[in-house]
Parts: structure tokens; sequence; C-alpha cells
């Protein structure tokens, strides 16, 4: 079946460069043609494939490829990512399962025929159902996106002999709006207040069982605070990340939502951050209170779910800056429940305000694309117009 692939190839000087490449079967051969761009490769694929290949099946071959549907072939695709050949990973739990609920509630309803049947419109009618019924719109680019993986398996098994449609998806006027109300997500100086006085509220709460839970969630939530750290990260932190020879916190590796320790794939993962003074006072004591590796251990030592840090930390926390808020204390205010993220935002947001230029600011943010960090927290960051131009005055 014509396709296209990326390959990596040998340039000058010993480096290598990215070209894309079509190929297709002409009289019973495979064919290739290298391309400097995707969208080249992809249309000439496209073309090699209508000239070729689409009426190169036989009788016997069309009926071979009726014995299979859409449901059957999908579930054998997600069963690949999940027990691959020797040598690849498997894909996370969390994402076979969404693949899963994906297939069963969504695309088995529109794409329940023969996976060679496929259409541009098939597509467009998912998307617009899932629209209709109000699914969001990560969850219909997730739904598309599993489809046309489905639909290139299906031509890498030979039961597919169009090239994927290339649907279009534009974000709803609704969903731009949450992602612009999202991104005004980051707490003040005073909410931040609020939260680390919180937490120290709950450390010394009147019942055991509150501090006894607090003496870990404390120190979690000050590293989050004065660290930007997202929140798999602080799960997995390890005490030899903690450096007091150095002044640093070591970023070095992450906790996935099964409690599995990965580490980053890109640089921009690894960083090594400035050590806010407030930190060793509060992480110190923890760290002699165990022997785990893991700084924030479960009991066993392994890293504490995600669900487990929503309902013993953060609902807690949450709870405990609206008390305090009622109290009338200067800096004490109402905290809303955005979640961590909204505290890495904040993180950014000081950095921007203490002067951190954007090479320093995506070092620290853990972003490998300064570029990408722009666009996440370029709002952050004032236009600073006028002194620009007084500094151009000649």
């Amino acid at each position: 079946m014509a396709h296209y692939i990326k390959k990596e190839v040998p340039s000058k000087k010993g480096k290598t460069r990215i070209v894309w490449i079509s190929r297709w079967k002409q009289d019973g051969k495979q064919r290739e043609k290298s391309h400097q761009r995707k969208d080249d490769a992809r249309r000439h694929s496209i073309a090699m494939q209508a000239q070729h290949e689409e009426k190169a099946l036989t009788k016997v071959e069309e009926e071979a490829l009726r014995d299979v549907d859409f449901w059957t072939v999908g579930t054998e695709f997600i069963d690949s990512l999940e027990n691959p050949p020797a040598g690849k990973d498997p894909r996370e739990p969390i994402t076979i399962r969404g693949y899963n609920s994906l297939l069963i509630h969504h695309l088995i309803k529109e794409l329940h025929g023969h996976p060679n049947d496929v259409t541009l419109a098939d597509l467009e009618r998912l998307r617009d159902r899932m629209f209709e019924d109000g699914q969001s719109f990560d969850r219909v680019r997730k739904a598309l996106g599993l489809a046309k993986q489905i639909l290139k398996y299906s031509i890498r098994q030979g039961l597919r002999v169009a090239a994927v449609p290339p649907v279009e998806l534009e974000k709803p006027e609704s969903v731009k709006r949450k992602e612009v109300e999202k991104a005004d997500e980051v707490y003040s100086l005073d909410q931040l207040h609020t939260i680390l006085r919180a937490a120290d509220s709950l450390a010394e709460d009147r019942h055991k069982g509150t501090r006894r839970a607090w003496t870990v969630y404390r120190p979690m939530v000050y590293l989050l605070v004065h660290a930007g750290l997202r929140i798999g990260e602080a799960r997995a932190f390890p005490r030899s990340a903690f450096d007091l020879t150095k002044g640093k916190v070591l970023v070095r590796q992450a906790a996935s939502e099964d409690g599995t320790i990965k580490h980053p794939k890109t640089i921009g993962g690894r960083r090594d951050m400035p050590m806010h003074p407030d930190l060793p006072p509060v992480i110190e004591p923890l760290l002699s209170s165990h022997n785990h590796d893991l700084v924030f251990a479960s009991s066993e030592g392994t890293a504490r779910s995600l669900g487990n840090l929503y309902r013993g930390l953060w609902k807690p926390l949450m709870k405990r800056c609206e008390q305090l808020a009622q109290t009338g204390e200067e800096r004490l205010v109402e905290v809303p429940s955005w979640g961590f993220h909204a505290i890495r935002h904040a993180y950014a947001s000081r950095l921007i305000a203490g002067g951190a230029n954007l090479k320093q600011l995506s070092r620290w943010m853990g972003h490998s694309d300064p570029a990408f960090t722009l666009r996440v927290y370029g709002h952050l960051m004032e236009d600073g117009h006028e002194e620009v131009m007084s500094k151009m005055a000649i």
C-alpha cells in the first residue's frame, strides 16, 4: 500500500538530516522517492496510489478484505500498543484505557464498517457528532487521531488501499474562550502565601493523623511553590536530587499515573533549579525521618498516586485556605481550586517578574523549545514597549 515515512539520512560533515520518503508498488515492485517536505511526500504517495495501486486488487483479495471490520482492526491495533514486539516499550496503561474508551464510546458508532470503506465524510461525521454530544475539543482531537492511527495500521496490514483522509479540526469558539480563561489561572503572591500558610497550619493540626500526613505533604507543597515542578516530577523526586552542596534542585525523573518512574526523553526535561532558601528547613526533617529513595514516598517506598494526592493533599489544602481567608488576616485571601498546574504557572510568573529571560524561563520550566515556553507563558510577559522605545532613542 502506498504510504510515506520519515527517514534520517547522512549529510555533510558527518551530520544527519530528515527527509520524507513516499513509497508505493508499481508493476509488482516497491518504489520510493525522497522529498524535503512531509506534505510533498504525502501528496506524492496519494498520487502514486491512485495511479498504480487502487485498482490492483483481485476479486479474491477484495473478498478477503471483507472478513474484518473497523472494531476488529481497532482492537488489534490497541493490543499491538499494549503488547509490542520485543525491543519496544508498551504504551502507558492510562493511554490504553483512553484508546479503548474512545473506540467503544465514539469511533465504533460512526466507523463500524470495513476500514477500507472509511471516507473523509465518515471522519467528519464522527467529529461533528462528538461536538453535538458535548465532547471536549481535546477528546474529539484524540478520537480523530486514534481513527487515523487505526487506518494507517490497516494500510500496513494490507487491509486498506486508500490513503487516510485529511480531516480538518478547528477549535470551537467555546473552546477558545476556555483556553483564554485557563491561561489566566495563575495564583497571585498573596494566594501562594495563603497556600503555604495553610500547609503550615495542617502540619500543626490538633489531629495526630493530619499532622502525620502533613509531615510529607507540607514539604511537597513548598517544593511545588518554590521550584515549579510538575506534580509527576514531585511524586518521583529522589533524595539525591536535593543537592544542598550545590544549592540546586535537580530534576531527572517523573512518575507516570501508575507510579512507574520515567526519565525524560529530552534535554529540556533534565534541569537544575536554583534552590529557594525556604526549602532546606522544610525538606531536611522529612529526609531524616525515613530511608526511602523518594522524598515523598508512600509507606512502601513507592511514588504516591495522583488520586491520593488530590484527596489527601489538595482538597484539605483548599479547605484550610478557605478557613484562613475568613480570618481577615492580612495577605490571607481566597484561593480558587485551580489545581497543581496553577502553582507551576505562578512559579513561571514569579520568574518573569524577577527578570528571567526567555532562555532561563525555558530551561527552569523544563521545556526543550523556547518557542513552546513563549506560547505557554508569553501572555504573562509585559510588552514593555515604552522602555524599548526609550532605549532606541537616537
